[in-house]
């Protein structure tokens, strides 16, 4: 496994610092293993997974390239976005209902990051807004290539729903 090498948690510099640098360039913590911010997504059985990269139409998680809008569960597992559930309302993908709230959320998630397309055409229904507020979810939404690193860099449990055309 390749562990990150920078952790933007509670001061500290690195999640795997070089025993051969000294300790003040370790971090505040100067610990040899991975730090806890790691360990507790590890215990949570939370995989450690990466979007690469996005382009029109296509997202890149962890080595697979995808050419559909995805939702990245809790778990890490990749499964394709059920936008029909907002089309049969709006007919439109574009907006994203409360049914398909529903269908996104899991107990146990605290932040939702919406990649949002490209150019930033989908959005929360009032429905949505006001589900996920209930819900005690924050909600991030995005562009795309944005959401993505957002999603990346969180430490927070989340799920991240990402529509990859316009």
């Amino acid at each position: 496994m390749i562990w990150p090498t920078i952790c933007n948690l509670k001061g500290c510099s690195t999640f795997r610092p070089n025993p051969q640098l000294e300790r003040s360039e370790r971090g505040q913590c100067g610990v040899d293993a991975p730090h806890c911010c790691m360990l507790e997504r590890e215990l949570d059985q939370e995989v450690a997974m990466k979007i690469e990269s996005t382009t029109f139409g296509a997202i890149t998680i962890d080595g697979t390239t995808y050419q559909h809008d995805v939702v990245v569960r809790l778990s890490g597992e990749v499964v394709k976005r059920k936008k029909k559930l907002s089309k049969k309302l709006y007919g439109t993908s574009h907006v994203l209902s409360k049914d398909e709230a529903k269908f996104l959320f899991e107990n146990g998630c605290d932040q939702i990051v919406i990649g949002s397309g490209q150019m930033g055409n989908v959005h929360l229904s009032p429905e949505a807004e006001a589900y996920f507020e209930r819900k005690g979810c924050v909600v991030l939404l995005k562009p795309t290539p944005e959401a993505i690193r957002i999603f990346n860099r969180s430490r927070a449990k989340r799920i991240g729903l990402f529509h990859v055309t316009c």
